[in-house]
């Protein structure tokens, strides 16, 4: 979702969808941890776990918001000159 994001918005849109799939994203962690959803997998255990496998994922999540616009815009310069 990140990635098309970066595609059709802006830097701002594209950190903003980041964001608010990080906000989606602790939601269903939180709501897991709470027993409130079923698991689907291996469980994280303590707090901690759960507070290092969430940061992991923002800066994973913040890098691909931070990297995917230069690609595509790069991506679609190099394109533009190819055209007959």
């Amino acid at each position: 979702m990140i990635i098309v994001a970066s595609i059709l918005f802006f830097r701002r849109g594209t950190f903003l969808t980041a964001c608010g799939s990080l906000v989606a994203l602790f939601a269903l962690e939180w709501l897991v941890y709470s027993g409130k959803l079923p698991s689907s997998g291996i469980g994280l255990g303590s707090k901690g776990a759960i507070a290092v496998w969430f940061v992991s994922h923002s800066l994973g999540f913040l890098a691909v918001a931070y990297l995917g616009r230069p690609a595509f815009a790069l991506a679609a310069e190099q394109g533009e000159g190819t055209g007959g």
